[in-house]
């Protein structure tokens, strides 16, 4: 407000800017906003070890054509957006949700481009397949109470909400069915929540599930 002999002076502030923000239902100033499942690093992944070949809106339609079908998106083409990088390098990839992106981070290793064998490697090492991880600025979920789990049932919930305990697990033989995963899985804890990826056309397991365990995951890992 009062600035420096010679300084140049603040810019006003606009005092309407500052009551609309104010100005929520109910007198009350939301929240939600500030929740790190809303914000959009949480809906963003980084991906590395591209083809040399790819563009943006082929890394886009590539995220659509292997998450549309999944009984665990809600809606169809769920990613939005893709920034590649000019050398190639890497790619940022945005998704309509947070839930999403977890998903899509199940895909880490996948082959985009059959043509392209060493995908992006270029020293002869063989093909390696995306790395897809979070962004270093991703802010976990905090612990929240799950209102679908009932601690007296053995039967975990097929809602798997977005918390610390939430992890991916990939890799899984085609053949295996739902009970027999969770049979595996409970050897490290009882579960809150289990879905096993599938497509929802031909009712096929798509080698990953996600779940829910009773404690935080780096205590397995």
């Amino acid at each position: 407000m009062f600035p420096l002999p010679g300084a140049p002076r603040q810019q006003t502030m606009d005092p309407t800017k500052l009551q609309a923000m104010m100005n929520q239902p109910g007198g009350a100033v939301s929240n939600a906003a500030l929740k790190p499942a809303n914000s959009r690093q949480s809906k963003r992944l980084v991906v590395t070890n591209l083809p040399s070949s790819v563009t943006e809106d082929s890394l886009v339609q590539f995220f659509n054509l292997q998450l549309n079908g999944l009984n665990v998106i809600d809606i169809s083409d769920p990613c939005l957006a893709a920034q590649v990088s000019p050398e190639n390098t890497f790619a940022m990839v945005e998704f309509k949700s947070s839930a999403d992106a977890t998903v899509a981070l199940a895909l880490d290793g996948v082959m985009m481009d059959a043509d392209d064998i060493h995908n992006g490697n270029g020293n002869g090492a063989g093909p390696r397949g995306l790395h897809i991880r979070r962004p270093k600025d991703y802010i976990v979920p905090a612990v929240v109470e799950d209102p679908n789990y009932d601690p007296d049932s053995d039967v975990p919930s097929s809602v798997v909400i977005d918390s610390p305990n939430k992890i991916s697990v990939t890799s899984i033989p085609s053949n295996l069915t739902e009970d027999q995963v969770m049979e595996l899985l409970v050897s490290f804890g009882k579960l809150k929540s289990f879905v096993l990826v599938k497509d929802k056309s031909t009712d096929e397991s798509r080698v990953c599930c996600i779940m829910s365990i009773s404690y935080l995951y780096d205590r397995i890992c």
